[in-house]
């Protein structure tokens, strides 16, 4: 493993090498590390993981409540507008669950990361791995409200590779910003502003604009473009824009790629700032 803060890249190849190593070790230690993190999660708590689902239901309860009061009114959704809106809202969750783990796991280790003798990348795994295992859960919420409304469930599966390419955009950007957020605490308070902002700039509880400044809004925006898109291929409709949603997809492999390399060459210089 590589710890130092010299320059990784002056020797390529043995940089890309070292980096595939640590990877393989990684990904074993974190299947240890994630079974006890998750217990650690909730072992004080008496509801456990019903926490994990009270924020996204209250939010969307809220919004079902305003459309049923007719307070608001966003037009034609497609769906039932509660399923629309409880898929849109945890697949939402399940972004920002991606997007916020590598800085999570990195702060809660702070105190040993210039001490641990395993890469650091199980730490960023292990976090990935408990927000697949919460996103499993929220994708087992949409599979509830679409029985309980009678949509077909099989197509389910369909939107499942959308919903991937969605986590991996949220896993990219995270380790993008993670290295720079364990020295600025300005960075979790601009993404949290960010994500605020994001969530109503996105189509999760209004349908997908079709003029502008909306519609631009939305093809500018790949979490848009990649929720929405599931959502569509969840719920049997057709897709709204499936080359941007492509070009989104491809987008997010390419930032998963660029946060592996960042996180790679930047963590040895911020450890040892600590």
């Amino acid at each position: 493993m590589v710890n130092d803060a010299d320059p990784q890249l002056r020797h390529p190849g043995r940089f890309f090498s070292h980096a595939v190593t640590d990877l393989r070790v990684a990904f074993s230690l974190s299947k240890g590390m994630l079974g006890p993190s998750l217990k650690a999660r909730y072992r004080q708590s008496l509801l456990g993981y019903v926490w994990l689902l009270t924020t996204p239901l209250a939010i969307a309860g809220v919004w079902i409540f305003l459309h049923r009061s007719r307070v608001v009114d966003f037009g034609p959704t497609g769906i039932p507008y509660p399923v629309y809106v409880i898929t849109g809202v945890m697949l939402w969750t399940a972004f920002l669950k991606v997007l916020n783990s590598p800085l999570q796991q990195l702060q809660a280790s702070r105190h040993i990361l210039a001490k641990i003798g395993f890469p650091w990348e199980a730490l960023v795994l292990t976090g990935w791995g408990e927000a697949i295992v919460e996103t499993a859960i929220f994708l087992g919420i949409i599979v509830l409200v679409h029985v309980a409304y009678a949509i077909p469930v099989a197509p389910l599966v369909a939107g499942l590779p959308v919903v991937i390419a969605l986590l991996i955009l949220g896993a990219g950007i995270g380790l993008v910003l993670a290295p720079i957020g364990m020295l600025y605490d300005d960075i979790p308070r601009a993404v949290g502003l960010s994500t605020y902002l994001l969530f109503f700039l996105t189509p999760i509880i209004y349908p997908v604009p079709t003029e502008m400044p909306g519609l631009i809004a939305t093809l500018g925006n790949p979490v848009a473009l990649l929720l929405v898109t599931a959502r569509e291929v969840m719920s049997s409709q057709p897709v709204s824009h499936p080359v941007a949603s492509v070009a989104a997809s491809i987008g997010a492999a390419v930032a998963l790629l660029v946060g592996l390399l960042t996180f790679r060459l930047s963590i040895p210089h911020v450890v040892s700032k600590l």
